[in-house]
């Protein structure tokens, strides 16, 4: 398991494609399961 001081986190680019949150570039999840979204599937969340 990854943590991320929060600082450190507020600097990172948010965004969602296809359905999946992206943080600087990566889909965030672990073991095959990644956190999703239903009403935003794509953008910036900044």
């Amino acid at each position: 398991m990854c943590f991320v001081k929060s600082e450190k986190f507020q600097e990172m680019e948010l965004s969602t494609k296809d359905g999946f949150v992206i943080v600087d570039g990566k889909k965030i999840g672990s073991n095959g399961k990644f956190l999703s979204v239903e009403k935003y599937k794509d953008g910036k969340v900044k």
